[in-house]
């Protein structure tokens, strides 16, 4: 059973592990640099939770909760690649706000937009994922994520959780 806990020590080997599954699931133009996740999280505007399946680093997720606010971003989450499709990402989800110790706020995820890109299929199950699990998204609204890392930006869907 995966145990899924924060982690706010940069220096920790699991942030490590973290950060590479962060790189192998992400493409550059989409990921923040190592340097700025490491500074979010020291001064605490990021939160970053890891999930270990008895000694290994198999998921993490980044949160940035809006300050005054109700919303917290749900900047990123991942699986590591051998892990992928075993609930791993389900149970985190079905558990999300117990783990975040948060209650009456709300979820905010940036999506790709199924209808651009090359990987049509991939965001559509990433959609539908989402929407298995109550969110919903945020009709008649244009989201451009401007390129993080160069390149172009992408078309986004916004969705929030709960609905």
């Amino acid at each position: 059973m995966v145990k899924f806990y924060e982690n706010n020590d940069t220096n920790h080997k699991d942030f490590e592990d973290a950060i590479k599954i962060y790189i192998e699931s992400f493409p550059p133009n989409e990921r923040h640099s190592i340097a700025t996740i490491k500074t979010r999280i020291e001064s605490g505007y990021y939160r970053l939770f890891i999930g270990r399946l008895e000694n290994e680093v198999v998921f993490m997720a980044l949160f940035w909760p809006l300050k005054n606010t109700e919303f917290i971003l749900f900047d990123y989450m991942a699986v590591k690649k051998n892990y992928r499709n075993k609930g791993i990402g389900t149970k985190f989800l079905e558990n999300i706000f117990d783990i975040l110790k948060v209650k009456d706020r709300y979820l905010i995820l940036e999506v790709e937009n199924p209808e651009y890109g090359d990987n049509k299929e991939q965001r559509k199950k990433r959609v539908a994922f989402y929407k298995r699990h109550g969110a919903k998204i945020m009709k008649n609204l244009r989201y451009i994520l401007p390129p993080i890392g160069g390149g172009a930006p992408t078309e986004m869907l916004l969705m929030i959780l709960p609905e």
